[in-house]
């Protein structure tokens, strides 16, 4: 519910998505493949605070937001630098590594209401639950849709479309009503 996800928070924030940070990866050495292949890993992404419901940060703060994912060059074995946008070695090679995550990377300049629990491990936010602790600002057709409830998973383009969100559109009909209805 909604309440439990409230209360799981440290912080209820909406903000702008910015660039990414950094990437953080496990390797693993692949005896079957003969090579360093990927493992657990995470991408820590800058996001501007734009409205505060919970927490102890203000507007215009900027928060690491992490997400279970990154990108990974095959070829050289080594997590995807965005600062060199893949001209300083990287090859074409490139896969995006989702570790278990429901929710697409965040896109810089979108607006999100997340749900977000700090992890000192990783020196960052993330999202409660993983896909119920993060929505993207709805668009004009989503809010059509969530005040007639005839929402579907398919209507939302920052969501992988796995059968694995039972919970996801009861959970999306209280956020909006509580966050985004106007």
């Amino acid at each position: 519910t909604l309440e439990n996800v409230e209360a799981k928070a440290d912080l209820i924030v909406e903000v702008t998505a910015k660039e990414v940070d950094s990437q953080e990866c496990g390797k693993i050495y692949s005896y079957a493949l003969e090579k360093i292949v990927p493992g657990s890993g995470y991408t820590r992404r800058n996001c501007k605070v734009t409205k505060v419901y919970k927490g102890e940060v203000e507007e215009g703060d900027n928060l690491l937001v992490l997400q279970y994912y990154y990108i990974w060059d095959y070829e050289t074995g080594d997590v995807w630098d965005y600062v060199d946008d893949g001209d300083d070695g990287a090859s074409a090679d490139l896969g995006f590594i989702n570790i278990s995550s429901q929710v697409k990377p965040m896109i810089p300049g979108e607006k999100y209401l997340l749900f977000l629990s700090y992890y000192e491990n990783h020196g960052g936010y993330y999202p409660v639950g993983d896909y119920e602790g993060f929505y993207a600002m709805p668009t004009k057709d989503i809010a059509e849709k969530a005040e007639q409830k005839i929402l579907q998973r398919t209507d939302f383009d920052y969501i992988f479309q796995h059968d694995v969100m039972p919970t996801f559109l009861p959970l999306y009909y209280e956020v909006y009503d509580k966050y985004f209805k106007q």
